[in-house]
């Protein structure tokens, strides 16, 4: 039996028709689609489970463009579920806390509107209390050292500048370390000394950014610039030979350790020579 063809006209009539028919039906279809579901339930799901198998970049690129179109809502819906499962704390709680607070980290008192994320909230790891909001630099300090001063030792190394200077790092040595933690501010007083430094005039009692270095090791790295990552793997381009302004280049597999300051440790990777370390998504492999 051949195909029936429609016009354009007879396209667009029966569209409207559709809708029409949808919208002055819309009851009688939803009950019936419920109906027929309930009754063919098992065969409904094992459907739509080959589909989804049959097509993932679809099903990808339906949650992806459903997230972008609804991002604020599924933010929401994330901030809700992490306080009532981390926390056992609602939405209405967080917000109490941070309207006393007065929207600001209860450690270094910067506002809310000065940060690019929401103000975290602090919480005791053994007892899961929760303690106040804090900011992500304040949160995150607290959180490396799990509230345990004891991986804090004289002696150690501290890094450290002031708020809004970049890139400039200063350095200086870790000279004493308070005893007890402070209950307001749920912090210790440490004293560094500043190593000299040609030129630089420090503002005292200022606010900085600073790292106690515990731990140092020697490792095989390259910048995470050089490193390509696809799905699961992670790859470098290595120059296979060059002819005069030409580059050959090969695709090496890696597998990397621990991220740093820019930089990714190389745990294992058969290649030796020169990495291309810039511009490797701008790259069409074959």
């Amino acid at each position: 039996m051949a195909k029936r063809s429609y016009t354009p006209e007879q396209k667009l009539k029966q569209s409207i028709y559709d809708k029409q028919y949808y919208q002055d039906n819309k009851e009688k279809r939803l009950n019936y689609s419920k109906e027929y579901y309930q009754n063919n339930a098992e065969k409904q799901k094992a459907a739509c489970k080959l589909w989804g198998e049959n097509n993932k970049e679809k099903v990808k690129g339906y949650a992806v463009k459903n997230r972008l179109k609804n991002r604020d809502k599924y933010r929401a819906g994330c901030r809700i579920c992490t306080y009532r499962r981390k926390y056992n704390m609602t939405i209405d709680e967080y917000n109490e806390m941070f309207d006393d607070q007065k929207g600001c980290c209860s450690i270094c008192g910067i506002h809310k509107d000065r940060l690019t994320r929401a103000l975290a909230v602090d919480h005791d790891h053994k007892t899961n209390k929760v303690r106040g909001l804090l900011c992500s630099y304040c949160n995150s300090g607290l959180g490396y050292f799990k509230d345990d001063i004891n991986k804090l030792k004289t002696g150690q190394e501290v890094q450290f500048n002031s708020l809004g200077e970049t890139p400039s790092i200063h350095s200086a040595t870790l000279i004493s370390i308070g005893k007890a933690v402070n209950n307001d501010t749920k912090t210790i007083q440490c004293i560094a000394d500043i190593r000299n430094e040609v030129g630089v005039d420090f503002i005292n009692r200022a606010y900085i950014e600073a790292s106690v270095i515990v731990n140092q090791s020697e490792a095989k790295a390259l910048s995470n610039e050089a490193i390509l990552k696809t799905d699961k793997d992670h790859y470098v381009f290595v120059v296979e030979k060059s002819d005069n302004d030409v580059y050959y280049l090969r695709k090496v597999n890696v597998i990397i350790g621990r991220v740093s300051k820019g930089f990714s440790e190389i745990i294992d990777g058969e290649f030796n020579g020169k990495v291309l370390i810039k511009g490797v998504y701008n790259l069409q492999s074959e």
